[in-house]
């Protein structure tokens, strides 16, 4: 593993820790002020949540004859983890973690566990997934929320292909899931630049089996969620407005919940059966072309091959990473 910028204290509340994994640049810091859906319409008046978990983020490389970077657009990143708030019997700070003495550690691989959320990670070398493992506290499941600071193009559930038919909510597609509004009120939005919000603007809930796999608008990453079991989920996402006017960029355009566990399925006395495991995976760096970052897909035409992030290939790489979202590395040797 190769620290980037890392923590002088992680128990700290916003320390920012950085690793770079390959091919990913893990972050322990998620955004603190992640909006509590729906807005009310006082806008200044915006009530806001700690999430505590990890940020994925895909960098390119940038050279100088003197230097060389990985560098990445913080708003591309994408964040799993849970909210956290402050209660009486709280005594760390809210996002703090440490290194869990319960698993091994190498060169290769490190475990991390939050102080006052019963959740945990496991970061190694190589790793294609971002994995957070959710226990149980005060008897019931944490529940996993995942952010973004791209907007959605599509949501598909549990589907055996990569493209929705439509952005559409009226059309009917039983894998097309479309999300709330900020406000939860219906919004006209400019039909070139259209995310999956629902016709009445409200967030409905959905039932995953296995994945959730969701397209972002100004990265073009496509990016797949595995769920350990079934859960009930839903979403909110920003909008591009058919008349916009100037306004603050949200910070977070995209926010999607797990609401309910299947606490039945693999339920036993073994703790790995009674947790919820949540891994996410970029399949697609250069889905459609059309990136607020060029060089991702400048690199793959530049290589003069097809990768598994080549579109040809891309739905047979989404095949290998369905095999292995079971398998869960801790500290390779």
């Amino acid at each position: 593993l190769v620290s980037h910028r890392a923590a002088a204290d992680p128990s700290s509340d916003g320390e920012v820790a950085h690793v770079y994994t390959i091919p990913y640049v893990l972050s322990m810091s998620p955004p603190t002020n992640v909006p509590a859906f729906p807005i009310d319409d006082d806008g200044n008046k915006k009530k806001t949540e700690t999430m505590a978990g990890i940020e994925l983020f895909l960098p390119v490389l940038k050279t100088s004859s003197t230097n060389m970077q990985m560098v990445f657009d913080k708003n591309n990143g994408v964040s799993l983890g849970t909210m956290v708030s402050q209660t009486e019997t709280t005594s760390e700070p809210l996002t703090g973690y440490q290194v869990d003495s319960n698993e091994k550690i190498s060169q290769l691989g490190v475990s991390l566990a939050w102080n006052n959320v019963n959740m945990k990670t496991h970061v190694v070398r190589g790793m294609p997934y971002g994995t957070v493992r959710f226990g149980k506290q005060d008897g019931k499941t944490v529940l996993p929320s995942i952010v973004s600071g791209n907007r959605p193009v599509s949501i598909l559930v549990d589907s055996d292909v990569v493209k929705p038919n439509s952005t559409d909510s009226n059309s009917y597609d039983k894998n097309q899931m479309f999300c709330g509004s900020f406000t939860n009120k219906p919004i006209e939005q400019d039909p070139k630049h259209a995310a999956p919000i629902s016709s009445d603007g409200k967030a409905h809930s959905y039932n995953v089996q296995r994945e959730v796999v969701f397209h972002l608008a100004q990265s073009d990453f496509t990016w797949v969620a595995f769920f350990s079991k079934p859960v009930r989920v839903k979403c909110h996402s920003d909008a591009y407005p058919l008349v916009s006017v100037p306004g603050e960029i949200q910070g977070v355009q995209f926010r999607l919940d797990v609401v309910e566990v299947d606490e039945d399925v693999n339920s036993s006395e073994n703790d790995d059966d009674n947790e919820l495991v949540v891994r996410m995976a970029l399949f697609n760096e250069c889905t459609t072309g059309k990136s607020i970052i060029k060089e991702h897909c400048d690199h793959l035409a530049s290589l003069g091959y097809e990768t598994i992030s080549s579109k040809d290939k891309s739905e047979a790489y989404l095949k290998v990473l369905r095999k292995g979202a079971d398998l869960y590395p801790k500290s390779p040797l």
